[in-house]
């Protein structure tokens, strides 16, 4: 997969978000009125980035890529289930390996989905700190006692490259953002 420059893109229906990424998802507005959903969006062969907004509440569904683990770092009070689960502050959401998912979201819902290759998942891991553990790479979690420091270093890093010029996040293989 080619680099990709940063995708800024608006839309009026949330399931056209597969034009942005191989997810396979299913949006059900549950909140009368017309929904805008803004996304951001930067992948690479081995890291792809999606921040989404919507304003409007909706019962999300979907699946996540294969051959990868996805970390989700929602805004505050913006989820409310996750896979049965109720989200506490602050939280991790690992979306497993192309598994299914379910939630809930309120409307003003934010949220970071970093998606890492099986292959360079440990290398990433080392280098944000974060400790890699069976099942977040095979189950649905929600980690609301997750060490603050492991989840302010993933949000870190994605909101890093996201905003980082295209030379660099060429260049950098995204091994030494973290470091400094």
């Amino acid at each position: 997969m080619k680099t990709q420059s940063v995708q800024e893109i608006t839309l009026s229906d949330p399931n056209d978000i597969t034009s942005l990424s191989e997810w396979t998802v299913d949006f059900r507005q549950i909140e009368p009125g017309p929904i805008t959903t803004s996304l951001k969006a930067r992948s690479s062969e081995n890291v792809r980035l999606l921040l989404t907004r919507m304003d409007r509440a909706v019962h999300q569904m979907g699946q996540s890529p294969e051959d990868t683990v996805t970390l989700g770092i929602p805004g505050a009070r913006t989820i409310r289930i996750w896979n049965g689960l109720q989200v506490k502050e602050p939280a991790i959401l690992t979306f497993g390996s192309s598994a299914a998912f379910e939630g809930i979201s309120e409307g003003g819902f934010s949220g970071l989905t970093i998606t890492i290759s099986n292959a360079f998942l440990v290398r990433l891991a080392d280098q944000i700190g974060l400790q890699i553990q069976d099942e977040l790479i095979n189950q649905k979690l929600v980690c609301s006692r997750c060490d603050p420091a492991a989840r302010s270093a993933i949000q870190v890093y994605g909101r890093t490259l996201l905003n980082m010029p295209q030379q660099r996040f060429e260049r950098s293989e995204h091994e030494e953002l973290v470091a400094g």
